[in-house]
C-alpha cells in the first residue's frame, strides 16, 4: 500500500509537460474574453503560464464596470483530451472548476465554469 501512495504522490508531481502533454506549451500567454459572472457575462483577461515548478498555471481579472477589477488564479491544470484541460480556479468568492477547450490553433479557448453548487456550464471564453 505504501509503494502505491508513493507511485501516486510522484505521478500527479510530474510537471504538465510530457511527450503527451507537450501542446500545453502552446496555450502560455493573454486571452481577452468574457466570464459569466454576476448574471451577466464580463469582461476578463485570462493568462496562462509556466511557473519555476515547470506547471502551467493561470490568472484571470475580472473588469467590473466600476474599475473595481477582481483578480483571480487557476491552479491544478489536469488534461482531460486533445487541446482540452480542466482547473481550480480560486479568487474572493470561492473557488470551483473550469473546463477549458482550445482551438486547433491556441488562439482562444472555449470553457465552461461552477462550483460545489452550481453545475460546470457557465461560459467563460477568450482569444488572442
Amino acid at each position: 500500500m505504501k509503494y502505491l501512495y508513493l507511485t501516486c504522490v510522484l505521478l500527479f508531481s510530474l510537471p504538465a509537460f510530457s511527450a503527451d502533454n507537450d501542446w500545453l506549451k502552446n496555450i502560455t500567454g493573454d486571452y481577452e474574453g468574457e466570464i459569466y459572472n454576476d448574471n451577466v457575462m464580463t469582461s476578463a483577461v485570462t493568462s496562462f503560464y509556466v511557473n519555476k515548478e515547470g506547471e502551467v498555471i493561470g490568472t484571470y481579472l475580472i473588469v467590473e464596470d466600476d474599475n473595481d477589477n477582481e483578480p483571480g488564479i487557476l491552479t491544478n491544470l489536469r488534461v482531460i483530451g486533445e487541446n482540452s484541460v480542466s482547473m481550480t480556479w480560486i479568487d474572493k468568492y470561492g473557488q470551483g472548476t473550469l473546463n477549458v477547450l482550445f482551438s486547433e490553433d491556441f488562439d482562444a479557448f472555449t470553457g465552461f465554469w461552477g462550483t460545489e453548487t452550481v453545475y460546470v456550464n457557465l461560459p467563460w471564453y477568450g482569444e488572442r
